[in-house]
């Protein structure tokens, strides 16, 4: 192993898992992140979802540190009674959040709007689409034993056995992957299929299967390439696979000549990671043996196959729940973590002299899971969290140390534990990405709703929650620009239940009071609700229909109030989220006209593709979602060769590589260095950046 103490990662706190439980025994657990809004959603063995916000969940202090309640209890959604533990997956544009389990009606993949799982939502979360891969086993069912009829069992004994006689399952979700750069493409497989399939959340109702072809051996690892073009898979007898999204077979791999001197009996591929181009980490297991075999594999074009043995992992810890492993990929900083089912520490890869290989971290920051009553515990599930804007208090050498990542896992015991991902390496480059705020009037909720969605609300309180949202700065990766959003289709309508909103409250998970969250807010008194965008300054104020008592003057005071608090939280919000874009790009070194430009281009996900910068910036112009709502606000009338001039002159000119000379909280130029185009374009960029622009 090759030693690294660059990285490093650092204990922020453990929590109880959100599910109550009976007994000794606690529930199995997995979660899924999206850093897009910054959520958290967990699953149990009896298919119960909870969610919480990450920032919550990642506060070092709260009243009783060890069994706070951070979670929203026992999450309403739309599910059938489980079969299998669900695995929750997000998209890679954060917006899509995917949860395959085998049911006792077959085995489905459940897409949710991720947005629609915020803590602060009071509502039942339906799935958009229920996609079904397999049907339960078409055979009679078998009457199980009935139990001994009780004094107050009025049924008969066949209706009695006839209760107890459950379907068999012909198959079920081995493993679902997304792909790491198609947001709107994954992968599945079932005991026997492997399916590509197409889902775009603006137009949720529908799905394609790009793909599916039979196996003649179980699918057990899936992993797309790095750029997600094509697919490599591992099977129950060992084989690797290497597929297009077509999945016309590119090539098979049969496992290295050692494996079946190790394992005498069956053996099968129990992970798999695509790393590189040419490299695949690959893990090797047997049901009749505690022995773990770690692999590289590297497949180059007209040579064979190369296998590494890395012989770097203990025997498995324990076998109860599995030998599955996850993989957790960070390629910007070219490093994979791996975590399993059957061993109780994460393992860390990366790049030494441009080859993958194991490292070796500082034994003080490395993450071990705790005991249980004296007993290990192991790791069920692993995600990443690249909105945290927690501090890293690493000392004196690194005062200025950039948001870092932050790793979430659950255990086999009952446990959520976060860790900080640091990197002491200036060269990698900074990962933090702000967590959007959530657009009530988008959020996608299933074809079943027919409600109204309501906020917590405290019914004995003069002055009710205040809830922050933002209109959704973004454009996905998806089929067109033209998606239309039915709002009434996707149940923008729920009712609230004041019952559950007293209760939650008690827990506290109602805490986000005015730390703003997002430019478009709303909020109500009794007698009144008013709401403002930011982007317009629109205030709007409506008299509730059943307060009679109020009198006119009264009313016309309590509006002009709530008006001036809601402009002065609004100023706040935008200051904030100026500051955060400025810090971010202030740590890449990019605070300067021309870094501006260079960091919006590179990040855009639907056109970073177009090498021409010239060609980018046009196409952007026309199809960029963002830039074209702040041309349209900003009454930009540059046509799209005028725009494009504007930021090729502007990219060219030296002085727009200075430093802005405000780097606390704007971009701000000399007025004089700039022409009035290339002031309006980059007014306009920064606008979509949410950073402030000033001339002087």
């Amino acid at each position: 192993m090759e030693t690294d103490y660059s990285l490093q990662f650092r204990f922020i706190r453990e929590h109880h898992a959100p599910f109550f439980h009976y007994g000794d025994r606690p529930k199995t657990t997995r979660l899924a992140i999206s850093s897009t809004y910054g959520i958290v959603a967990i699953s149990d063995t009896e298919g119960q979802l909870d969610s919480g916000f990450t920032d919550v969940l990642e506060k070092r202090q709260y009243k009783n540190p060890e069994v706070g309640r951070m979670w929203q209890e026992e999450r309403d959604y739309d599910y059938d009674t489980k079969k299998s533990l669900p695995k929750p997956g997000c998209n890679s544009d954060g917006r899509v959040i995917a949860i395959d389990a085998t049911t006792e009606k077959g085995s489905f993949i459940y897409l949710y709007d991720a947005a629609v799982l915020a803590p602060n939502l009071n509502i039942v979360a339906y799935a958009v689409n229920k996609i079904k891969l397999a049907d339960p086993m078409p055979v009679e069912p078998v009457q199980k034993k009935s139990p001994k009829k009780s004094r107050w069992d009025s049924r008969s004994d066949s209706s009695r056995s006839e209760y107890y006689r459950e379907p068999e399952l012909k198959t079920k979700i081995t493993t679902l992957e997304w792909n790491p750069i198609i947001s709107h493409m994954f992968a599945a497989a079932t005991d026997e299929t492997l399916f590509i399939i197409l889902f775009d959340l603006e137009d949720a109702l529908n799905h394609r299967i790009l793909a599916k072809t039979d196996t003649t051996a179980p699918i057990t690892a899936l992993s797309w390439n790095p750029v997600g073009t094509q697919l490599t898979v591992g099977d129950a007898e060992g084989r690797i696979y290497q597929f297009n999204p077509q999945l016309k077979l590119i090539r098979t791999v049969n496992p290295p000549d050692l494996i079946p001197s190790v394992f005498a009996e069956k053996f099968v591929c129990s992970g798999l990671c695509w790393v590189s181009k040419t490299e695949r980490i690959v893990v090797f297991s047997s049901e009749t043996s505690d022995k773990l075999h770690l692999t590289k594999l590297t497949v180059k074009p007209n040579k064979p196959p190369k296998w590494t043995i890395w012989d770097v992992l203990p025997a498995a810890e324990s076998t109860e729940y599995g030998k599955t492993f996850t993989f957790l990929p960070v390629f910007k900083w070219n490093t994979v973590l791996m975590s399993s089912s059957c061993l109780s520490e994460v393992y860390t890869f990366g790049v030494v002299n441009n080859v993958w290989k194991p490292l070796k971290l500082d034994d003080r920051f490395t993450i071990k899971t705790p005991l249980y009553k004296g007993q290990k515990t192991f790791i069920t599930s692993m995600s990443i969290n690249y909105s945290s804007q927690k501090s890293v208090n690493i000392g004196s050498e690194f005062p200025n140390m950039p948001p870092q990542p932050v790793v979430y896992l659950t255990t086999t015991h009952d446990k959520v534990l976060v860790y900080h991902l640091v990197s002491l390496d200036a060269n990698r480059p900074i990962l933090f990405k702000p967590a959007q705020m959530i657009d009530k009037d988008n959020i996608k909720n299933g074809p079943a709703s027919r409600e109204s969605y309501a906020f917590y609300t405290d019914s004995d309180s003069d002055v009710q929650e205040t809830n922050y949202f933002s209109e959704r700065d973004s454009l996905d990766d998806s089929y067109s620009d033209d998606g239309d959003d039915d709002n009434d289709m996707y149940g923008n309508n729920y009712i609230s239940d004041d019952g559950r909103d007293a209760y939650r409250n008690d827990y506290g998970f109602n805490n986000r009071k005015a730390k703003t969250r997002g430019p478009s807010v709303c909020t109500r008194k009794k007698g009144i609700s008013t709401g403002i965008d930011t982007r317009n300054g629109e205030v709007q104020a409506n008299l509730d229909d059943d307060d009679d008592d109020t009198s006119d003057e009264a009313t016309i005071l309590k509006l002009q109030e709530e008006i001036a608090r809601l402009q002065e939280s609004i100023l706040q919000t935008n200051n904030q989220r100026a500051k955060s874009t400025c810090i971010r790009l202030r740590n890449m070194g990019k605070l300067s006209a021309a870094g501006v430009l260079e960091v919006y281009a590179a990040e855009n996900e639907r056109f970073h593709r177009i090498i021409d910068i010239g060609n980018r910036w046009t196409a952007m112009y026309r199809g960029d979602a963002k830039l074209v709502a702040e041309m349209k606000r900003l009454n930009c009338e540059l046509s799209a060769d005028e725009f494009v001039a504007a930021v090729l002159s502007t990219l060219d000119k030296p002085q727009s590589k200075k430093f802005s000379l405000d780097p606390g909280n704007s971009l701000e130029v000399e007025a004089n260095a700039l022409s009035e185009a290339e002031k309006t374009v980059l007014e306009v960029v920064c606008s979509a950046m949410t950073c402030k622009f000033v001339t002087v």
